[in-house]
C-alpha cells in the first residue's frame, strides 16, 4: 500500500468518530426526540402497558417525568428507548448506573431527580436531560390504545368514535380487564370542553369491571371542575345510602391513553337501563323486536302541543303492545335537549329526553309526556292525588339530597326520572342520581354556594319549578323531606364528618400528586378544598336540623329575571339575611339592581327577611 493509500485511510479511520457524531446530531437534533421514545413496559406485561415519558413546559421543572401506576414494579418493569446504545443515570451523589435497552431502572427513589444521558455506542453522549418518576399507591390503572394511536380524531368532536384495546389493572397488579374495545368516544357537556376530557368505553361483552356489575358501557369521567376530586364519589355513596335506585358504582383509576398518562379518573358505571344497573323493563328492546330496521334508522319528526308543549318521536313501523315502560327520563335544559331524537316539553316549558329507548314511538312519547303533564298539573295544584302517578319517596329522597348538596344543576340538567311497565309499577320514580361535581361549595354564582339558603331546585337556568311545588304545596311530600333528612341523609353526614370523608380523601391522595402534578392542581389546594367540603357540610347540617329538625320558619324570595335566566326562588330563616343575590340577567341594564317589587326597596345581601314577597329589576 502507498504512503498516499495509508495516510487517506488513517485519515477515514480519525474521522469516523466525528461522522458519526454529526449523524447522530443531524438525525436527533433536538433531545426532545430521544426522551419521547423513553418508556417502561409495566411488570413485562407485554399487553399495551406501556408508560411513556412526559414534559410539561409550563412547570417551572426542566425534568421529564414517568406516572408509573400503583402495580408497577420498578426492578421488574423493562425500560426501552432509540437512537442509543444504552442509558446513564446519575444520583445526587454522582454515582453512575448504565441501563441497556430492555434493563431495568433498579435503585431509583420515587420523586427523585436523576441525570440521564442517552450514550452512543463509541461512548458518546447525544442527549441529556433529568428524569423523575412518580408512582400512585392502591389505585387501579386503565391502560386504552386508540386504533389511531393518539386521542386527535376523538377529541376533535365528542361525536367521533375510535375502535381500541384495554388493559385494566387492579391496584395490586391482577390483569382485571384485557380486551377490546367496541367504541371509544368523548363525554359530558361542559366537562368536555376542558383540557382534561371525559370519555365513555364501550367493552366487547358485558363484563364487571373493578368488581362492579356487568355492563357493556362505562364512563371515565375526569373530574377536573373538582380539585379535590372526592364530591362525586361522596354523593353518589349518600344516593345510595339513601335509597335512591340504581345510584352508580364508582371506582378510581389512573387512566392512560396511548402510553400517555392522562390523569386519575373515575371509572362509573353509566346511567342506562340493564340488568346490572336500572332493572326495569328494556322498551328499547321491545321497540327492536317488533320492526324490521334498527330503531336509530327511522325518521324522527317534531309536533308542537298547546302552550309550549311539544313532542319529538322515531316515525317507527310499530309499537309494542305494553308501551307503558320501561322509560329512563332525563331533565334538561334547550342546548341539551334540542339534539335528542325522543323528547318532550310540558305546557310550563320543562323539557325532557327520553333516554330509553332513545328513538322512540310516537305513542310511546305520547304516552310518557302525558304522565309528566299531569305530574307537573298535580304538583303545581297542590293535589294530593300526584302519589297515584308519582313515587313521592323517591321525590322526596332526591330532593333532600340535592338540596342538602347545594348541587348547581339540580332539577334542570343530568336530573333522572324512570318508569317501568305497568304490569312491574305504574309510578314514576325519581333517579338515579348523576353528576355532582358542582356541589358542596362549588358552583359558580353565591346563590348555589350559599349554605343557610333552601333553593327548592331552582338555582339553575330554564330552572324546574315540580320541586319548589311539591315542597311548597303537598304536605305529604315535605314530611317525607324532613323524613328522609332524619332518617337518611343526616345519619350518613355524621359518618362522614367523622370518618368517612378522610377515607374518599385517602383515595384521591393514593396518587401521590400524579394527577394534580399532570393537571397543574397545587397538593395544597386538593387538601383546601377537602376541608372546605366538610366546613360547608358540617352548616349545611346545622341549617338544615333547624329547618327539618326543629321546623324554623322560611320566607322565600322569588327573583324574577328574563324568564330564560336564573330566576331562582331562595328561602332563608325568618329574620336571618339573605346572603347572596342571583346574577342579573345577561341583557341587565346598566347600574341595574334588584328591588322588591311591592315596595321599590333595594335588595341586598344583608337584607334581612321576614316575609315571603317577590324580587324584579330596578328600571
Amino acid at each position: 500500500m502507498t504512503r498516499k493509500r495509508i495516510g487517506a485511510a488513517l485519515l477515514i479511520a480519525a474521522l469516523i468518530p466525528l461522522l458519526l457524531i454529526i449523524g447522530f446530531v443531524a438525525d436527533e437534533a433536538d433531545d426532545t426526540g430521544y426522551f419521547e421514545k423513553l418508556s417502561i413496559e409495566v411488570n413485562g406485561h407485554g399487553s399495551g402497558a406501556v408508560v411513556q415519558a412526559y414534559y410539561d413546559e409550563n412547570h417551572n421543572s426542566d425534568a421529564w417525568y414517568l406516572f408509573l401506576p400503583s402495580c408497577a414494579d420498578i426492578s421488574q418493569s423493562p425500560v426501552h428507548f432509540s437512537g442509543a446504545d444504552h442509558l446513564e443515570i446519575e444520583d445526587i451523589n454522582g454515582v453512575v448506573t448504565n441501563i441497556k435497552n430492555g434493563g431495568y431502572l433498579t435503585g431509583l427513589n420515587r420523586d427523585e431527580t436523576y441525570l440521564i444521558r442517552f450514550v452512543n455506542g463509541i461512548g458518546y453522549t447525544v442527549a441529556d436531560g433529568k428524569i423523575v418518576y412518580m408512582q400512585s399507591e392502591n389505585t387501579p390503572s386503565a391502560f386504552i390504545a386508540t386504533e389511531t394511536g393518539n386521542m386527535e380524531h376523538l377529541n376533535l368532536s365528542k361525536k367521533n368514535t375510535e375502535k381500541g384495546t384495554m388493559t385494566l389493572f387492579t391496584s395490586d397488579g391482577k390483569v382485571d380487564y384485557f380486551g377490546t374495545l367496541d367504541e371509544i368516544r368523548g363525554h359530558g357537556n361542559t366537562s368536555w370542553r376542558l383540557e382534561k376530557r371525559p370519555y365513555q368505553i364501550k367493552l366487547h361483552k358485558s363484563t364487571g369491571l373493578l368488581g362492579m356489575g356487568k355492563a357493556r358501557s362505562w364512563h371515565l369521567l375526569a373530574n377536573l371542575l373538582d380539585v379535590s376530586k372526592v364530591r362525586n364519589l361522596i354523593v353518589n355513596d349518600m344516593a345510595d345510602k339513601a335509597g335512591l335506585c340504581a345510584s352508580a358504582d364508582t371506582v378510581m383509576a389512573d387512566v392512560y391513553f396511548n402510553g400517555k398518562y392522562a390523569g386519575l379518573y373515575q371509572v362509573s358505571e353509566k346511567v342506562e337501563i340493564d340488568p346490572a344497573r336500572l332493572d326495569i323493563t328494556d322498551l328499547e328492546e321491545e321497540n327492536r323486536k317488533v320492526n324490521l330496521n334498527d330503531p336509530a334508522t327511522y325518521e324522527t319528526t317534531e309536533v308542537e302541543g298547546t302552550g309550549e308543549s311539544e313532542i319529538s318521536y322515531a316515525l317507527l313501523d310499530h309499537t309494542p303492545m305494553d308501551y307503558t315502560g320501561g322509560y329512563l327520563i332525563e331533565r334538561n335544559y334547550v342546548d341539551r335537549y334540542s339534539s335528542r331524537p325522543s323528547r318532550f316539553k310540558t305546557e310550563s316549558g320543562e323539557r325532557y329526553v327520553v333516554r330509553s329507548p332513545a328513538y322512540a314511538s310516537e305513542t310511546e312519547v305520547k304516552y310518557i309526556a302525558d304522565l309528566f303533564q299531569q305530574m307537573e298539573d298535580k304538583a303545581g295544584a297542590g293535589d294530593s292525588s300526584i302519589s297515584e302517578i308519582i313515587d313521592l319517596q323517591s321525590f322526596a329522597d332526591k330532593y333532600v339530597l340535592e338540596e342538602f348538596i347545594k348541587n348547581e344543576a339540580s332539577g334542570s340538567t343530568s336530573s333522572f326520572f324512570y318508569k317501568d311497565s305497568d304490569s312491574v309499577d305504574p309510578l314514576i320514580h325519581a333517579g338515579p342520581a348523576w353528576d355532582y361535581d358542582k356541589t358542596f361549595g362549588n358552583g359558580q354564582n353565591d346563590t348555589v354556594d350559599a349554605v343557610r339558603t333552601i333553593t327548592f331546585n331552582t338555582n339553575h337556568k330554564q330552572q324546574t319549578m315540580l320541586f319548589y311545588d311539591l315542597y311548597m304545596k303537598n304536605d305529604e311530600f315535605r314530611s317525607l323531606v324532613k323524613k328522609s333528612y332524619k332518617e337518611k341523609i343526616r345519619p350518613y353526614v355524621e359518618k362522614l364528618l367523622n370518618s368517612k370523608a378522610d377515607e374518599f380523601a385517602e383515595i384521591i391522595s393514593a396518587d401521590n400528586g400524579m394527577d394534580g402534578f399532570r393537571w397543574h392542581d397545587n397538593p395544597d389546594s386538593i387538601a383546601e378544598d377537602t376541608d372546605k367540603i366538610c366546613g360547608f357540610i358540617k352548616e349545611r347540617m346545622d341549617f338544615c336540623d333547624e329547618i327539618w329538625l326543629n321546623d324554623a320558619e322560611i320566607a322565600v324570595v322569588h327573583f324574577v329575571g328574563d324568564g330564560e335566566d336564573r330566576n331562582p326562588y331562595i328561602g332563608v330563616i325568618k329574620g336571618e339575611k339573605l346572603t347572596a343575590l342571583p346574577v342579573l340577567p345577561h341583557d341587565a341594564k346598566s347600574g341595574a339592581h334588584w328591588i322588591r317589587k311591592d315596595t321599590g326597596e333595594e335588595i341586598t345581601e344583608d337584607t334581612v327577611i321576614t316575609e315571603d314577597f317577590e324580587a324584579c329589576l330596578s328600571t
